[in-house]
């Protein structure tokens, strides 16, 4: 309602104007040549800023209509004779008055798109457009709407409580208070992971502790979105994140200077000090912990308002340049006149005139809530690239006087750099595209996080997808007949739906729901989860390759819906849709059923006291036959393919190396008492009152016991209760058993090390 009186208004005002040629003499032109006669009942065909006599005429575009016609003309006349004059004023001051707000309200270019139930103005993402274009047409960057109308006030509507919203909405959209946000920090700025600033819970308070940094309207505001910690041991910063509303005045919360900026003087930007301030428990905005999610959510908005501003700046720039070139002389002719800038001009208008038809299809997406994050992330990297790239070559066409401050393209050209670094980086915005292209199924499609640092973190169960978006699909109440070829498209009466509604296909983790909306206001009217696919859910026709999709309410209420009537791809891109999320369903069912083997415990190979050691290795018997395997004897007592060695021959260490440790060469002949050294200085035997040890390897042999020294290099050993009594006859494959008598019993023989 709120919206009718003032597009009413708009009418009045705006008819009279449009009548007269405020649309150009191009738009008249355009139009006219698209209708004979006869065709009067014919809407106009609205052509593109390309084909009209200049970039910024109204009746141009056709995302928009008359009604957004009269809004513009009322919006432009408001930003051209009320706004444009003050900027110098506030760039001197830097930031604007609050009387200019209070007027912006006044004229409804305030919370355009925010609905009236909740005291907004009641109407959509595209008024919201034609307000940010015309703020940049009239070439007034000061005060900042973007961020008080198109990102704060949304958080209010779409996550406050009505408290919050009675308290807050109607002051906002009058411009009696002023919005800002707080998300960045001296050591936060894309990566949320990083924010400081704290809030822990004392009785039904919070306590706020920590700064902000670069925070648009900051000295203006009066009321602020702050994002703050509130549970540091959640598996992520990201899980703990919430959002508060603080309130200019409240014990503890101080603002810092206004920072000097490169551009953008007009507008305030400020630093915020939160020192103990207590915020009571119905400040909270969207609930304890979900901050991230809220952010993540606007997101999407928040860059395509960006976008929108930037691509409405490329347009005046280059009118505003191509006059100039016109009416400047230069070598006895107009500057227009050279071929070099006229090529440089048929450039920027070829460049700008693309960039503004995939913004148009931008605005349209987010307007029908299927605006995805890459795609906005696009639009938020090329337009403000394009901007700046524009800004330079307009600068550089003006010569000299296009360094001069005073005039409007030096201002452009300073206030397009900071155009690619907030709302997230140009690089980031590559990020967050790439990883849309490189992945098998992209993350979190609609709603990515402030940062795509903090992709790693969150988990796929915690976002909704868009898998598909139809804007529009045919509904019917009444099954179709069934017939010997099961369902088919020639059982409907197609020509007589009953609704035209929107169908969208979702998926959350690995659940997958269709939902059919209402095309308009985007009300839920049925939602069915798709199990499984084919399913009861989809069933394909017969003929052609047309779908019906049945949703299911909850109360059992049932929805026909026919697709592929108007555009046969729909029902293929229903089948991909569905098709690749079952198949990524799969895979992770798949990967989650692989058996995972067990960790291995880790060895401890030092030797203990008392403990029991089996070493056996097989050894190579080259006989008459030249045989190395053999079966086992039967009565050989060991273990292993090979046979026992003949006679149980063992060999000496060599002459001189019988008591060398380890580390001794021969010509250190200093023996160690209690050792014995084998063949290849390879193991050492020491007396011992604990322990005995034997083992033959190779023909190696190493005794101990707690006989005193023994220079002998292989004498059996035999000891007392607990020792170890071995001979080479009783051990042919070098299976050695050692200790007490049910050591022996539990061994068993083969080329094994047991500890």
């Amino acid at each position: 309602m709120a919206m009718q009186i003032i597009r009413s208004s708009w009418a009045r005002c705006a008819r009279p104007c449009l009548s007269s040629g405020v649309a150009g003499p191009s738009a008249s032109r355009v139009m006219s040549s698209h209708h004979g006669e006869g065709d009067e009942a014919q809407p106009p065909v609205r052509p593109p800023p390309c084909q009209m006599d200049n970039l910024m005429d109204i009746g141009s575009r056709s995302i928009f209509n008359e009604d957004h016609d009269m809004f513009r003309e009322s919006a432009r006349r408001f930003m051209r004779d009320e706004l444009a004059p003050l900027q110098m004023e506030f760039e001197d001051k830097g930031q604007p008055s609050k009387e200019i707000w209070a007027k912006l309200g006044q004229q409804g270019l305030l919370g355009t798109s925010i609905k009236a139930e909740v005291g907004g103005i009641g109407g959509s993402f595209k008024d919201e457009a034609i307000v940010l274009e015309e703020q940049a047409y009239a070439h007034c960057a000061s005060p900042a709407i973007t961020v008080h109308s198109t990102i704060v006030i949304p958080y209010f509507q779409n996550y406050g409580t009505p408290e919050q919203q009675e308290k807050y909405i109607p002051d906002l959209v009058a411009g009696r208070r002023v919005a800002a946000i707080g998300m960045t920090e001296p050591d936060a700025g894309s990566d949320l992971q990083g924010i400081r600033t704290n809030a822990k819970a004392d009785g039904d308070d919070f306590i706020l502790n920590g700064s902000k940094v670069f925070i648009t309207n900051g000295i203006v505001a009066d009321v602020h979105v702050i994002v703050a910690v509130t549970d540091p041991n959640a598996k992520s910063k990201a899980h703990g994140i919430t959002l508060f509303a603080v309130e200019d005045g409240m014990p503890g919360f101080k603002k810092g200077k206004n920072l000097k900026k490169m551009g953008l003087k007009g507008q305030d930007t400020a630093e915020l000090f939160l020192e103990d301030v207590r915020v009571p428990k119905s400040n909270i905005v969207g609930g304890l912990n979900r901050g991230f999610y809220q952010l993540m959510n606007e997101l999407p908005q928040e860059r395509l308002g960006i976008a929108i501003t930037s691509i409405a700046a490329c347009e005046w720039m280059f009118e505003a340049t191509r006059d100039y070139l016109i009416n400047r002389k230069a070598f006895g002719r107009t500057v227009s006149d050279l071929q070099t800038v006229q090529h440089r001009l048929a450039e920027m208008k070829t460049a700008t005139a693309v960039c503004r038809s995939f913004i148009d299809e931008c605005i349209q997406l987010h307007d029908s809530k299927s605006l995805s994050n890459e795609t906005a992330s696009m639009a938020k990297y090329w337009a403000t690239d394009l901007e700046n790239t524009v800004a330079a070559e307009c600068v550089q066409l003006h010569g000299g006087w296009g360094y001069m401050w005073e005039t409007p393209i030096a201002r452009s050209y300073a206030n397009a750099r900071v155009q690619t670094i907030y709302g997230g980086t140009n690089e980031i915005m590559k990020e967050l595209i790439a990883r849309s292209i490189i992945q098998e199924t992209p993350i979190f499609a609609p709603c990515p996080p402030h940062s795509p640092f903090i992709f790693s973190t969150m988990s796929a169960e915690d976002f909704e997808r868009t898998l598909l978006v139809k804007p529009e699909v045919f509904v019917y109440k009444i099954p179709p007949r069934p017939s010997a070829r099961g369902y088919r498209a020639a059982d409907w009466n197609l020509a007589t739906p009953d609704w035209t509604g929107r169908l969208r296909c979702l998926s959350k983790g690995r659940a997958c729901s269709i939902k059919l909306e209402d095309k308009n206001s985007g009300a839920l009217f049925a939602e069915c989860p798709v199990e499984k696919y084919p399913g009861v859910s989809v069933e394909a026709v017969t003929d052609s390759s047309r779908y019906f999709v049945i949703c299911i309410q909850d109360s059992g209420r049932k929805a026909y819906i026919g697709m592929g009537f108007s555009d046969r791809s729909d029902s293929f891109d229903l089948n991909v849709a569905l098709q690749d999320h079952f198949k990524w369903v799969k895979k992770e069912n798949n990967f989650a059923q692989e058996a995972v083997e067990p960790p291995k415990p880790n060895l401890d190979l030092a030797f203990k006291e008392g403990q029991t050691i089996r070493i056996n290795i097989p050894k190579n018997d080259v006989g008459s036959t030249g045989a190395t395997t053999r079966p086992k004897p039967s009565g050989g007592g060991g273990s292993g393919f090979l046979p026992p060695p003949p006679g149980g021959l063992k060999l000496g260490p060599p002459p001189g190396s019988a008591n060398l440790t380890p580390l001794q060469s021969p010509s250190e002949n200093k023996p160690l008492p209690g050792s014995n050294v084998d063949l290849l200085g390879d193991f050492m035997s020491s007396s011992s009152t604990t322990s005995s040890f034997s083992t033959n390897l190779r023909d190696h042999s190493l005794s101990s016991s707690t006989s005193a020294f023994n220079p002998s290099p292989i004498p059996p050993v035999s000891s007392g209760s607990g020792g170890v009594a071995t001979e080479p006859k009783d051990d042919p494959w070098g299976d050695f058993v050692s200790s007490s008598d049910a050591d022996k019993a539990s061994a068993t023989s083969g080329n094994w090390v047991q500890f």
